[in-house]
């Protein structure tokens, strides 16, 4: 199993972000708010034809944060 430390990703993170400044961004803009969510038991199992799917949506994650 791979492991990140949270200060590396955090950096990681910042990096990510400052870059998205410098490059002008203000702001980010989604055309679609849904996305899948694959179960944990199927992500590595290739084999799989129909892995377990579920729906995730942005917009309730990003409320479900600031709150």
């Amino acid at each position: 199993m791979k492991k990140i430390s949270i200060t590396e990703l955090k950096r990681l993170c910042n990096i990510l972000l400052e870059t998205s400044e410098y490059s002008g961004f203000q702001e980010f803009e989604f055309d679609t708010d849904y996305y899948w969510i694959i179960a944990s038991d199927d992500r590595e199992n290739f084999s799989t034809k129909e892995p377990q799917v579920s729906v995730g949506s942005l917009v309730d994650d990003i409320e479900s944060l600031t709150n």
